[in-house]
């Protein structure tokens, strides 16, 4: 998924994956998956999967998140 389209999923509320986040950023998954085990990225989980928080994503991507995105996290 490009940057743009990340953006919008996580502008519309929705989870990111790892690996649509990974292709955005240009970092590799285990870069991603080592963020979220150490809590500097914020997660929850899908059954066993990890999806990325919106606000997180956006941040991840230089976006300052809406103040009420923010809030709702």
């Amino acid at each position: 998924m490009l940057a743009k389209d990340v953006e919008r999923e996580a502008k519309l509320g929705r989870q990111i994956s790892v690996s649509d986040l990974a292709t955005a950023t240009g970092r590799s998954r285990a870069a991603i998956y080592r963020a979220v085990r150490t809590g500097e990225l914020g997660s929850t989980k899908l059954g066993r999967t990890p999806m990325i928080l919106p606000h997180e994503a956006l941040r991840m991507l230089g976006i300052e998140p809406e103040p009420e995105m923010a809030a709702a996290a």
